[in-house]
């Protein structure tokens, strides 16, 4: 009889407990795409402060973080995983770069950024705009991603 209560009581609790795991890798996940997000961020905003230049593979294109002087360039970080959901339209795939690379984050997160110059400040205006977005495909196959926007002396 207590075994019949005990296996009632835990068929009750495993959606629960499946519900745990699946929150668990969602927070993962989550969490894994903001570091990806703010390592990008960083490494652009360093890089625009010591003047360095992060050239794609091959030199191409000549440096990942430069605006153009009109228009927008948008780059993404290629990846052979299937599960990858896909980049934004009009992104150039670019291999590993010293901006951001594989070893730098899972084969399974896309990563894309653009890069153009500031018009809302004014013609005038030093500044460029950065988006970085980071996304992932979740176990039942739904694309999730999370952006930020922010803006670097040029």
């Amino acid at each position: 009889m207590s075994s019949m209560i005990f296996a009632l009581a835990m068929s009750g609790m495993a959606p629960l407990i499946l519900m745990g795991l699946k929150a668990g890798r969602q927070a993962h996940d989550l969490n894994k795409s903001s570091e990806v997000m703010n390592l990008v961020a960083d490494r652009v905003t360093t890089g625009r402060a010591n003047e360095l230049i992060y050239p794609g593979p091959g030199n191409r294109p000549a440096n990942v973080m430069a605006a153009p002087d009109a228009g927008r360039s948008c780059y993404w970080l290629s990846s052979d995983d299937p599960r990858v959901p896909p980049a934004p339209d009009g992104c150039i795939e670019v291999g590993d770069n010293p901006l951001i690379s594989r070893e730098d984050v899972s084969h399974r997160y896309m990563v894309a950024w653009t890069l153009q110059r500031e018009t809302v400040l004014g013609p005038g205006s030093a500044l460029d705009r950065v988006e970085v977005q980071v996304g992932w495909r979740s176990s039942d196959r739904r694309v999730h991603s999370i952006e930020t926007t922010f803006r670097v002396q040029r």
